[in-house]
């Protein structure tokens, strides 16, 4: 098993911490040079007014299809995602504490909110760590589920809240 901790997944280059595990034995760890597009792909949906429809285009779907884009990026995710991957964890198994980050869109799970792409949301909720990116807060200090509130998802921040409230955890509603 090989774990990745990372402070900040958008920067262009970053160095990351690599431990690896073999049946619950560490072997060690290593630093490694990490190359990530990401945050060229943030600048540039944040150049668009519409950054949905950019998706949809980019991806060949009709303008505007959300539900189609939802549906790609569900079964992209469920494709491509490791075995036991958690981002949130730490390597000693403990999941970082609910922290504000300096990203706009510190998660996954905050971008989908964002930009209301509901099933992409359940999706990573159910992947480890879900629960705890529910919790942190980005630069603007906004939960995944404010994020959604104030982009005119009100269904899906109420359903977000809603997942933490049934996990016992509450999150503090704040006026946007």
């Amino acid at each position: 098993r090989v774990t990745f901790v990372s402070a900040c997944c958008l920067e262009v280059s970053m160095l990351v911490n690599v431990y690896v595990e073999k049946n619950g034995e560490p072997l060690g760890c290593r630093q490694v040079k990490c190359e990530s597009r990401m945050r060229e792909l943030d600048q540039m949906l944040r150049s668009w007014d519409n950054p949905l429809e950019f998706m949809c285009q980019t991806l060949g779907f009709s303008p505007g299809n959300k539900e189609h884009l939802d549906n790609f990026l569900v079964s992209a995710l469920q494709r491509n995602l490791p075995p036991h991957f958690n981002l949130l964890h730490t390597p000693t198994g403990h999941p970082h504490r609910a922290h504000a980050s300096p990203e706009e869109y510190p998660t996954l799970l905050h971008f989908a909110a964002r930009f209301g792409l509901e099933k992409l949301s359940w999706q990573l909720l159910e992947c480890p760590g879900g629960e705890q990116a529910c919790e942190i807060r980005n630069v603007c200090e906004l939960t995944p589920a404010e994020m959604a509130e104030g982009a005119g998802h009100t269904k899906l921040a109420n359903a977000l809240r809603g997942y933490m409230v049934s996990r016992g955890r509450s999150t503090t509603i704040r006026a946007l």
